[in-house]
């Protein structure tokens, strides 16, 4: 499975849910897991950018990856979960809203 974290603080670091990714692997050490960067000194944007550029950045993961396994011929099934606190929720409920992502679609 494939996590992408996003947490909130003023800040917003990448590194705010590091605890529940450690406690995530614990449970499945497979899981794959992306801590995200793209919003960290961009915290006081509207919620549609905030969650555009998420959406944007999972994209690029997921791409990334499905990339990998098509070079290795490892297609599987995957699960997508993203894990958030606080305002990083609602970021994330605004990056699922949009259009989907014909980046990752269209591989």
């Amino acid at each position: 499975s494939i996590a992408p974290f996003l947490g909130f603080t003023p800040q917003g670091h990448h590194l705010d849910l590091r605890l529940v990714r450690s406690q995530w692997l614990l449970i499945d050490k497979n899981a794959e897991c992306l801590m995200s960067e793209i919003n960290e000194d961009k915290t006081l944007s509207n919620f549609r950018d905030l969650g555009h550029r998420l959406a944007e950045e999972v994209a690029a993961f997921m791409k990334k990856k499905l990339t990998s396994m098509l070079k290795k011929s490892t297609l599987c099934n995957c699960k997508l979960s993203f894990v958030g606190h606080s305002m990083g929720n609602i970021i994330i409920r605004e990056s699922l809203s949009g259009k989907p992502n014909q980046t990752v679609c269209t591989m």
